[in-house]
Order: structure tokens, then sequence, then C-alpha cells
């Protein structure tokens, strides 16, 4: 119910597949699949609460992980995916909160461009997206990587989250305890 919520099908929970290839000849493997920078801070997941970290590179707050605009590729501990869906105010380690409102690209090797990254900042209803930006999404097979710029304030970052992980029951009572949900 939860990965639902997030706005996850079955088939995006698991991991991206080769299963979806839109050919049967090989195709090239773009050379971001293979040349990218890594965010893994364990505060970066949508469990983690509060704290000052942004995705901005010269700033002293930050992000531990963050090396300024490239590709990048979610590993645990942070998660391995930017989630579909708010987590809420204040979660992954940041003030506003960076999520996808959209879908990752189901074919292998298929890029989304221009997919809109949200940032929530929880000043009423219709803040989840106070602040956005753009980002181009590659589906490498067994992962994503996300073309990622500084993001527009210092108090935003991605986050990230593994779906394989989520227990469902045990972060929606965390959530609706703290009014996130």
């Amino acid at each position: 119910i939860f990965l639902i919520a997030l706005g996850f099908s079955l088939a995006q929970v698991i991991t991206p597949t080769a299963a979806k290839a839109s050919s049967t000849t090989a195709e090239p493997v773009p050379p971001q699949c293979s040349d990218y920078m890594i965010l893994d801070d364990p505060t970066r997941t949508v469990y983690y609460g509060p704290e000052m970290y942004c995705d901005v590179y010269d700033i002293a707050t930050k992000s531990p992980d963050w090396q300024g605009p490239a590709w990048y590729r979610m590993l645990p501990p942070a998660g391995i995916m930017m989630p579909q869906k708010t987590p809420g105010r204040q979660r992954c380690g940041t003030g506003m909160a960076g999520w996808l409102d959209g879908q990752h690209p189901e074919i292998q090797f298929q890029t989304t461009v221009n997919a809109r990254v949200c940032f929530d900042i929880d000043f009423g209803p219709d803040s989840n997206c106070f602040q956005e930006s753009t980002t181009n999404i590659t589906n490498c097979g067994q992962f994503y990587v996300y073309q990622l710029q500084d993001t527009p304030y210092c108090d935003a970052r991605y986050c990230s989250y593994d779906p394989v992980e989520l227990n469902m029951d045990e972060v929606e009572e965390k959530l609706t305890g703290k009014g996130l949900l």
C-alpha cells in the first residue's frame, strides 16, 4: 500500500530491468551508465529526519556525498532511487526534500529528459512542490542514474530510498505518527 502511495508499480519496485529492452540487437551502453558520481550518505534516505544539508557545491552545509552538478547513481545506505512521491517535510537530512514528480524510464538505456524534481517545504496544501528543477534519468538496466544540478536553495536536497528494503508497516506508522501522512 505504501509503495503505491509513493507512486510505484510492482514492476518498478524491484529494479529497472533489461527484459523491457526495445529491440533484440545490442544497444550501446550510454556513457553515464559507467561514468557517474555516487550518492550514498545515510542521511539522504526518506527515513531520515531534518538536518541542514543541501546539494549545493560551494557552501558549508553541502551534503557529504555531493560533488556538484553531474550524473549520479544512488546507492545504499542512502537508497537506490529517487522517490516518486513526496516523503514529507523535513525528511532526507534537509528542510526541503527533493522527489521525482513523474516516472522513471522503464526501458533499458532509455533516458527521460527534463523530468520534474520537486522540493517539499510544506507551507500548506500546495507546497509539496514549493521549488522545482529538472533532471535527466537513464535506466542502466540494473540501476538508474540522474543528471543532477545544484538545488535551487541550500535547504534542499535530493532524496533516495530502497523500495526492496522498505518495511511498509513500519514506515507508514512512523510517518503517520509524525503527522507526515
